[in-house]
C-alpha cells in the first residue's frame, strides 16, 4: 500500500486547526502546499536558516513571505503554537512546526495582526523548548517567557549551568568560568596603580588647601583683633574730645566763638561716624570671609572617611 504523500499527511493531522480553516476559506491551499511542504519528512529536524532560504530570501519570489528577522520575531513570540525547540543556541523545527509557521506567514501576509492569530490559536507567547542532552538521551524543560525576561547572553548562561548540572561537572564549569571572567571582576593592576596616583594627588591637593585655609583664617583673626582695637581706640578718642569740648564749652563768650565751636563740633561729629562705619565694613566683610571659610571647612569635613584619613595621614 503506497504511503500517503506528505500533503496528504498534512492536511489529515491539521485538519481540525484553526488556521488551517481560515487558509482553507481563504483560498490558499496552493500557496500552503508547495514543493518545499510536500518535501518535508517526519524523520527529521530542520534550521530556521533553511526555512529562510525557502521563503525569506528573495523578495521577487512568488512564494516570498517576509524577511529572515521577521519569520524569527514571529517564529519567538507564537512558539507556543509553533512549537519549535531550543538545542543549544539553535532552533529546532520539526515538519509540523515548519508548516505552521508557514500558515502564520501567509496570515501575515494576508494582513493578519499577532494577537489575532494568537487568539485564534488559543495561546500566548512561549519562549522555546530548552533541550539538554546527557549522554544518550534528552531531557526537556519549558520556561514560559524566559526569553522576554532575559538577554540572549543571560540564556546561554543559564542553559550552560542546567547541562553541567545534568553532567555532574558543574563544580569544574564554575571554576573555569571564574577564570574566563576574573579580568572583568577585578581591576587590573595598571588600574589600580592609576587610581593610587590619583588618590595621592587628591591627598596632596586637600592638603594644600587646608593648610592654606588654616593661614587665611588667622590672617582674618588677625586682622579683627587690630580691627576690633582700633575701634575701641577711637572710641576713647572721641570720648576725650567730647569731655575737652564740653569743657570749651563753658568758656565761650560771644557769638562768634560759639558758632566756631558748632562748627568743628560738626565737623569732628562727620568725621568720627565715617571711621566708625568705615570700621564696621571692614569687621563685617572679615566675619563674612570667616563665614566663606568655616563653609569650606564643613566641605572638607564631609569629605568620604577614607579621604580624610588619608589627609590625617
Amino acid at each position: 500500500m503506497n504511503q500517503p504523500t506528505m500533503g496528504i499527511k498534512l492536511a489529515t493531522e491539521f485538519s481540525q486547526d484553526a488556521l488551517f480553516k481560515t487558509l482553507a476559506k481563504l483560498g490558499m491551499q496552493e500557496m500552503l502546499f508547495d514543493n518545499h511542504m510536500e518535501d518535508l519528512s517526519d524523520q527529521k529536524d530542520y534550521q530556521t536558516t533553511e526555512f529562510e532560504k525557502w521563503y525569506c530570501a528573495n523578495e521577487e519570489e512568488e512564494d516570498y513571505l517576509c524577511t529572515g528577522p521577521t519569520m524569527r520575531h514571529w517564529l519567538k513570540e507564537l512558539n507556543g503554537y509553533i512549537e519549535a525547540r531550543s538545542i543549544g543556541r539553535n532552533l529546532s523545527l520539526d515538519y509540523k512546526a515548519i508548516f505552521r509557521l508557514k500558515m502564520i506567514l501567509l496570515l501575515r501576509k494576508e494582513n493578519y495582526k499577532m494577537p489575532r492569530i494568537a487568539e485564534m490559536v488559543g495561546i500566548r507567547a512561549i519562549s522555546p523548548v530548552i533541550v539538554m542532552e546527557n549522554q544518550n538521551q534528552s531531557q526537556e524543560i519549558i520556561h514560559p517567557s524566559v526569553r522576554s525576561n532575559f538577554s540572549e547572553e543571560e540564556l546561554n548562561l543559564f542553559q550552560g549551568f542546567i547541562a553541567q548540572l545534568s553532567s555532574g561537572q558543574f563544580n569544574e564549569y564554575i571554576v573555569n568560568l571564574v577564570k574566563e571572567n576574573q579580568q572583568l571582576m577585578l581591576p587590573g593592576e595598571e588600574k589600580i596603580n592609576e587610581l593610587e596616583q590619583k588618590l595621592e594627588q587628591s591627598n596632596r591637593e586637600l592638603l594644600e588647601l587646608r593648610e592654606a585655609t588654616e593661614k587665611y583664617n588667622q590672617t582674618l583673626e588677625k586682622q579683627e583683633k587690630e580691627l576690633e582695637e582700633t575701634k575701641k581706640l577711637q572710641s576713647d578718642i572721641a570720648r576725650k574730645v567730647s569731655d575737652d569740648l564740653e569743657g570749651l564749652r563753658s568758656k565761650l563768650k560771644t557769638d562768634e566763638e560759639w558758632k566756631t565751636y558748632q562748627e568743628t563740633v560738626s565737623e569732628l561729629r562727620i568725621s568720627s561716624e565715617l571711621r566708625h562705619q568705615s570700621l564696621t565694613e571692614d569687621l563685617n566683610k572679615i566675619r563674612e570671609q570667616n563665614n566663606a571659610n568655616e563653609l569650606k571647612q564643613e566641605i572638607i569635613n564631609s569629605l568620604p572617611w577614607i579621604v580624610r584619613k588619608l589627609m590625617r595621614k
